[in-house]
């Protein structure tokens, strides 16, 4: 990564967008641990399953084996959410190397090595990160990267449990973000390439979600809340 490439993400580390900043951590994470994918999931409270936040480098397929099969499923992914002392890769899962997973999934896609890492609130276990890199092994730094940005990568997944809990659609957050920034509905609708009446509707049912009676006291709300 370059001097220009360094700065860049930097900035995009301190964004208030949340979409950015969650990239930019990919990008980190990516660059620093040779990963070729990385994904995190935040726990469905009422449900317990995994559901994804974000992505970058997995196939939709493999996005959807990991959170409906492997985290479920797989002993070896379990025993890893299970502990949060150790972070687990395809060496310290004993036999994972010769796994359904790792000879079925993740191979004929490229893959000899993966992680993955409980993220934990007070309420326990809220996510998951998970990694996978063409190399056999992970970088020396690795494990204390992640480590040092387990506690980053958790408040992000809580904070979209939190919003997906209220009822928040991406889009209504992405609105309120611009709310916050100062747009009106007609600035809001031309940025997004939507009808003022539709951006005006998706204000009224934020409002309706926070329980709040102006657009500026949902903004306030929802920055209280973390969520842009």
């Amino acid at each position: 990564m370059d001097f220009d490439s360094r700065v860049l993400l930097l900035q995009d580390l301190q964004s208030a967008e949340t979409a950015r900043r969650r990239a930019a951590y990919f990008d980190l994470v990516r660059h620093e641990s040779g990963a070729g994918a990385i994904l995190l999931t935040y726990m469905d409270p009422l449900s317990r399953a995994h559901v994804p936040v974000g992505s970058a480098g997995y196939r939709e397929a493999i996005v959807d084996y990991i959170v409906r099969d492997l985290l479920i499923n797989d002993g070896g992914a379990r025993r890893a959410l299970l502990d949060e002392s150790t972070i687990y890769d395809w060496d310290n899962l004993p036999g994972f190397r010769a796994s359904a997973p790792a000879l079925m999934h993740f191979g004929p896609e490229g893959f000899n090595n993966g992680v993955t890492m409980p993220l934990t609130g007070k309420a326990g276990l809220i996510g998951t990160c998970n990694l996978s890199t063409e190399h056999p092994s992970w970088r020396e730094p690795t494990t204390s990267m992640l480590a040092a940005l387990r506690p980053v990568l958790a408040e992000m997944v809580e904070r979209v449990q939190q919003s997906r809990s209220l009822g928040l659609t991406p889009r209504e957050l992405e609105i309120l973000r611009l709310v916050k920034d100062g747009l009106t509905d007609n600035q809001i609708a031309t940025e997004l390439f939507l009808s003022p009446r539709t951006v005006s509707t998706h204000m009224e049912n934020v409002r309706t979600k926070l329980a709040t009676s102006t657009r500026t006291r949902a903004v306030i709300l929802a920055m209280n809340l973390g969520l842009i």
